[in-house]
């Protein structure tokens, strides 16, 4: 998923590094959701919630969904085994309710929770002040488990730090 305007090159580039690439820049809903608002979570939940349903629309089988936001990678900390098949899986809070979304799995059971899910966040987003994703996925989806490693890493977006998690 992405929701940025890109010249051919790096359109073809991206496209050739995946199995399937969905940019929304010229969609007004992206170009709402992603650009012209001062709520980060916003474009996340607008683009999970594009690749769900283009998930079900086109029968795409899997057992467990994972979410990685761009710019972070699997590190040789990932193990896949420590993804549950029943839950909800995220980084264990760094505060109260607060889980981090650079990494989190769901199972094929429950991706309808999930769509539902996002789509509250959606909704929040479209009526209320700015709160972070952080908070208001996790807070919505159950049940879950957490986990203290995840196996990922890469640059933080509001100031490029190195994060591991």
């Amino acid at each position: 998923m992405e929701c940025s305007l890109l010249n051919e090159e790096k359109e073809a580039n991206l496209s050739s590094l995946v199995d399937i690439y969905i940019n929304m820049y010229g969609e007004a809903e992206g170009i709402k959701a992603c650009l012209e608002t001062n709520k980060k979570g916003y474009g996340e939940a607008v683009q999970s919630l594009r690749a769900v349903e283009y998930i079900s629309k086109n029968n795409i089988l899997f057992d467990r969904l994972f979410k990685l936001s761009g710019r972070y990678f699997l590190n040789e900390n990932f193990d896949v085994k420590n993804y549950s098949m029943e839950c909800f899986t995220f980084k264990a809070p760094s505060s109260e309710n607060s889980h981090s979304t650079v990494i989190y799995s769901v199972p094929r059971s429950l991706v309808g929770e999930y769509e539902k899910s996002l789509r509250q966040v959606i909704e929040y987003y479209d009526t209320q002040a700015p709160e972070g994703y952080e908070n208001l996925l996790p807070r919505l989806l159950n049940p879950k488990i957490v986990l203290d490693i995840m196996g990922a890493a890469g640059l933080v977006a509001i100031n490029g730090e190195y994060f591991t998690c």
